[in-house]
Order: structure tokens, then C-alpha cells, then sequence
């Protein structure tokens, strides 16, 4: 298998290369946006329309009112958005027929740069082994999407990446990363530069969460064409090539 490897937005955000046929790309943001998602989708949100700017959530709500706005700017939540970017907030009663346009710093911006892959996944803690089991069953290229915290590398993002691939790629540095920390994961988590945010604004109760395994054991797909991420593996497969 080989697996390909986009630290930080500064990979993915400037590289103009076509991901190789048959290219399987896991994107990971677990402080917090795929955990965000892994909860939400898993608790009745019917779909998620991740986009680039808060301009954009805001027109996909003019146009369908139904449609609920969630994200975050500086880790809080924004001006007239229904919902922050906590897993916290799709806990509890279910969120039948709920739709929502998602914006956040990175996260939703990592999912617009995977267009030339074959299938796009939301990789977190909270649905690790269900993510590992479909890396372990593709057979074609698979490559890390690391939402990053700026422009920069994230610790946390490159932990779990390295979680999936230590079952897959064991002798990758990623794998490496992931086993030198896992003894200590809360720690490592909080002191990464998005978990001293979260703790800075009040949120450390999310950190605990999104470092809960196979909570959720559901598989977000992101379907490129009609940007949307939901639970169908159907609607997301593109033609092969």
C-alpha cells in the first residue's frame, strides 16, 4: 500500500500534482471538525456541505432556510451560526432531518482540496477502527490529509493519522510518531497549539471527547460532485479511471 502523506495545509493547500488513480484520502482534523462531523452524522444530521469561507454558509442557508450553519473562527463559534465546532453540541437528542453548511479554519477547507481522489473519508478518534478497517480493505493509494493548525504542521492531526497507519504501514514515520505518544495522548493533545486554544477559551471538556475511541462507529464520506459529506459510501465512488 502506499501511503502518501499532507502534513499541513502548506502540502495541501499548494500542491497542484493529480493523487494517483484509484487514491483513497482519509482527512483528519480531530481538534475538532471530523470529530464534529463523526458526532453529528452519527446522531440524525442528515448531511454536512463543508465550505471554504463564511460567506458561503451563510448563501447555502439563504437559499435553503432548513439548513443550519456550524463552525468556528479563532475556535469559537461565529455570528449568527447555529452551532459552534464542538462534538459536545450533537450529543443527546437526536438531530433528525437536520442538514448543516460547515465552516471551519482548516477542517472543511482540507475536504475542497481532496478533488482528484477516488473516495474522500472523515477520520477521527471517535470512529478510528471503522476508518482503519476501510484503509485496510483499499487497494490503491491512500493519502493523510492533516487539516494542520494555520498554515503550519498539528500534532494531533499527525498522531491519528499515524494511529491508522501504524495497522497498515507500520515501518512509516507517522506510525513511529503515533507509538512514541500514544502512552500519553491527553497530554500531547493539550499541549499542541489548537488544544492550548481550546483550553485557553474555555473548551478543554472537547479535547476529552475528541480522544475517545470507536465512540461513533460511522464512516463520513465526501462526495466531491455535490458537496456533501454524509454516511453513504454509494453516492461519494467516482468512475474508476
Amino acid at each position: 500500500m502506499k501511503t502518501i502523506a499532507l502534513y499541513a495545509p502548506s502540502f495541501w493547500n499548494v500542491q497542484r500534482f493529480e493523487l494517483p488513480p484509484q487514491t483513497l484520502a482519509v482527512v483528519i482534523d480531530v481538534l475538532r471538525a471530523t470529530s464534529t462531523m463523526v458526532a453529528a452524522l452519527s446522531n440524525g444530521v442528515q448531511w454536512i456541505s463543508p465550505v471554504a469561507n463564511i460567506e458561503k454558509a451563510f448563501s447555502i442557508r439563504n437559499l435553503s432556510p432548513s439548513v443550519k450553519l456550524a463552525g468556528e473562527k479563532g475556535g469559537g463559534r461565529i455570528e449568527g451560526f447555529d452551532f459552534g465546532n464542538s462534538p459536545q453540541e450533537f450529543l443527546g437528542t437526536p438531530f433528525l432531518n437536520f442538514e448543516l453548511a460547515m465552516f471551519t479554519t482548516n477542517g472543511t477547507k482540507a475536504f475542497l482540496a481532496t478533488m482528484s481522489a477516488q473516495e474522500v473519508i472523515a477520520a477521527s478518534f471517535l470512529n478510528l477502527e471503522v476508518v482503519i478497517e476501510k484503509v485496510s480493505q483499499w487497494n490503491g493509494p491512500v493519502a493523510y490529509f492533516c487539516a494542520g493548525t494555520g498554515a503550519d504542521f498539528s500534532l494531533e492531526d499527525a498522531i491519528v493519522a499515524g494511529a491508522i497507519i501504524d495497522r497498515v504501514d507500520p515501518d512509516h514515520p507517522l506510525a513511529s510518531l503515533y507509538r512514541f505518544s500514544k502512552n500519553d495522548l491527553p497530554q500531547a493533545f493539550r499541549n499542541s497549539k489548537n488544544g492550548a486554544n481550546l483550553v485557553k477559551i474555555g473548551l478543554e471538556s472537547d479535547i476529552d471527547l475528541c480522544l475517545q475511541r470507536n465512540r461513533f462507529p460511522v464512516l463520513p464520506y465526501f462526495d466531491f460532485t455535490q458537496g456533501l459529506i454524509d454516511l453513504s459510501a454509494k453516492s461519494n465512488k467516482k468512475e474508476k479511471r
